[in-house]
């Protein structure tokens, strides 16, 4: 899955990577706040935060049954 997030200069595409756990940090490299001492940048570090349902309808809650049950 890819999201788009905002960076300090411009917005890019952060590719989610199958099974990244809630509270992961993914990094993005030189798209930090830029060095006191030199023309670099340092990396930037995204939070993955993963919002859980409080209601499902009939057919969520069906459809997980179904994958809970699958071998």
């Amino acid at each position: 899955t890819e999201i788009k997030i905002k960076t300090l200069e411009k917005s890019q595409d952060v590719k989610i990577k199958s099974g990244t756990q809630p509270n992961s940090i993914i990094k993005i490299k030189s798209q930090g706040l830029p060095s006191q001492n030199s023309n670099r940048r340092g990396d930037l570090f995204v939070h993955v935060v993963v919002e859980i349902p409080k209601k499902l309808s009939k057919q969520q809650k069906s459809l997980l049954d179904e994958f809970h049950n699958l071998d």
